[in-house]
């Protein structure tokens, strides 16, 4: 079941927000269905806006995972968004009937800020079809490696990515420390 593939990059904001939720068996299209009718709405009232939702093609996390992404104005407007969001009575009321069978997410949803490189594609508005397959990569290279490797992207690799057909969506960089080190 596809959420929502939309790919909206419009510019590059200063924070993007990559959040993974896992749920309990059987409690993802629980998940889906509470995201599509209020949760993405709810986002939008509370300045966070929507990037894209995707979840696993294969293996275990195929069936609990959500993946998704969020852009904000920066750190401080997402503190301010998420407390807002957190806080709304109309998600209170949303959250509380969505658990009615009990909690949907099995642990605590993973987190992590990111800015965008300098060599991120400039993409307008485009919905993906819907065969379309997206693969989230993630690097982590050799302590003082982190410019060799994006000077390798920014000159190379997106270069080749597109002679065989793959489109580059977005590269970022975890904002804290550690993770923003390597």
């Amino acid at each position: 079941m596809a959420l929502m593939l939309t790919f909206a990059v419009q510019g590059l904001a200063e924070v993007y927000e990559l959040r993974t939720y896992t749920t309990h068996p059987g409690k993802l299209k629980n998940l889906h269905a509470r995201f599509r009718d209020h949760t993405v709405k709810l986002f939008q009232k509370h300045g966070m806006e929507s990037v894209g939702y995707w979840v696993p093609t294969d293996g275990a996390k195929a069936n609990n995972t959500l993946i998704y992404v969020l852009k904000h104005k920066s750190r401080e407007a997402a503190k301010k968004s998420w407390a807002a969001f957190i806080s709304d009575p109309e998600w209170k009321k949303v959250f509380k009937a969505s658990r009615k069978d009990g909690p949907l997410l099995s642990k605590a949803p993973e987190s992590v800020y990111m800015s965008a490189t300098d060599y991120t594609p400039k993409v307008k508005e485009e919905k993906a079809s819907d065969d379309a397959v997206f693969e989230l990569r993630i690097y982590k290279c050799n302590k003082g490696k982190l410019k060799n490797l994006d000077a390798r992207f920014r000159d190379h690799t997106i270069r080749i990515f597109n002679r065989f057909g793959m489109k580059s969506i977005a590269y970022w960089h975890p904002i804290e420390k550690p993770a923003s080190e390597d």
